[in-house]
């Protein structure tokens, strides 16, 4: 089964599709880093993020991009960080929001997901803000309003209100009524491991048990960078977030 998994892991990335995609198989899917992304590319996400989360309504059983986040609460979710199949897991999750956003057709039919290359935080101080982060309209925000319990929505992303983009979760800030809460941030000064750290604790964990527990103890990005404050780490929500992806 896992020689299976692996062998079909190896197709999607040479390939890009399969014979189940129903989400415009003929255009490849072309992954860039955000950072590589110019000011369109970048918009084309955040614009079928929030075009996705218009048509769920403000309603947990008709918004995809819930849909898909919510796995992570699920009963599969919560026992799959401890197994072999963790990242072909996570690696599905991450497709399936991308196939949603092709499937809006016209612009966005050929999308591909941007992935986060978190190698490069390693280079700036603690004291510098993420590289990711990015204040304003082109960006996915930055850190949460520390006197509204860590709002994000229209704090350091502007133009972006909580019925534009809400999580059914730490439902605490001014405005919020669940499921429709505004999205929560609180910024760590962890900076993460170089693309040679990275490397080296793959390499020096061959055993997926190993690695995981180096992986949690070391590096646990995004989720170090996204819920440092202790009111933000139960329930741990990072899947909500449009970094996480």
């Amino acid at each position: 089964m896992i020689s299976f998994i692996l062998l079909l892991s190896i197709l999607l990335c040479i390939h890009g599709e399969n014979d189940f995609d129903t989400y415009n198989p003929e255009c490849p899917r072309i992954r860039k880093s955000w950072e590589s992304l110019t000011r369109s590319e970048k918009d084309l996400y955040i614009t079928g993020l929030l075009k996705i989360r218009e048509q769920g309504e403000g309603q947990m059983k008709l918004d995809e991009f819930i849909a898909v986040g919510s796995e992570h609460e699920q009963a599969y979710g919560s026992v799959v960080h401890f197994g072999s199949t963790y990242l072909f897991w996570h690696g599905y999750l991450a497709w399936e929001l991308e196939s949603r956003i092709r499937n809006l057709g016209g612009e966005y039919a050929c999308f591909g997901l941007p992935y986060w290359d978190f190698s490069t935080e390693s280079l700036r101080s603690e004291t510098d803000k993420p590289y990711i982060f990015e204040n304003d309209i082109h960006g996915l925000g930055g850190n949460g309003n520390p006197d509204d319990f860590w709002t994000v929505n229209e704090f350091s992303w502007p133009g972006v209100e909580t019925k534009d983009f809400w999580v059914p979760a730490h439902c605490q800030a001014e405005g919020d009524e669940y499921p429709v809460c505004s999205l929560k941030r609180s910024t760590s000064k962890a900076t993460g491991p170089s693309a040679a750290g990275m490397g080296a604790g793959i390499i020096d964990n061959a055993q997926f048990a190993d690695f995981s527990r180096w992986y949690s103890h070391t590096v646990n990005l995004p989720h170090n960078l996204l819920i440092d404050a202790e009111a933000l780490k139960e329930p741990v929500v990072t899947s909500y977030d449009p970094i996480w992806y």
